[in-house]
């Protein structure tokens, strides 16, 4: 008896999602308060385009039905000194291999030009 992979069982529920959107379309507000991720599948090694992209498309669609207009493009904010108001948010902001990695995206942002937030979504412990 052959074994499903955690990448062939990813795979057979992403299909499963897809072959229910207009199930989901007819009550999608679970999509707000989803709380998974599919984070690990770069552990696996292989190429995840394809799967990252159906994943993202099914979650695009049920956010199209549940909060209209959220996916529109939003005008640049500027503060009173006229940067550029950028925000991140994250559940990642902590001593991470993930918060290690992308630090520098927010610390290297030329002060003089952007005036930057974050908005830490996590539990404030850590594991």
């Amino acid at each position: 008896m052959k074994t499903c992979s955690d990448r062939e069982r990813f795979e057979s529920g992403l299909a499963r999602l897809h072959a229910g959107v207009a199930a989901w379309r007819q009550a999608p507000s679970p999509v707000l308060d989803l709380e998974w991720s599919n984070f690990l599948l770069a552990y696996q090694g292989e190429n995840d385009v394809t799967l990252q992209r159906g994943y993202s498309r099914f979650l695009a669609t049920l956010l199209d039905v549940a909060v209209p207009g959220l996916r529109q493009p939003v005008e640049a904010s500027r503060d009173e000194h006229g940067r550029i108001r950028v925000g991140f948010v994250s559940s990642e902001f902590r001593i991470s291999t993930v918060g290690q990695y992308f630090l520098r995206w927010i610390t290297d942002l030329p002060c003089d030009r952007f005036h930057v937030s974050t908005f830490f979504t996590g539990s404030g412990t850590t594991s």
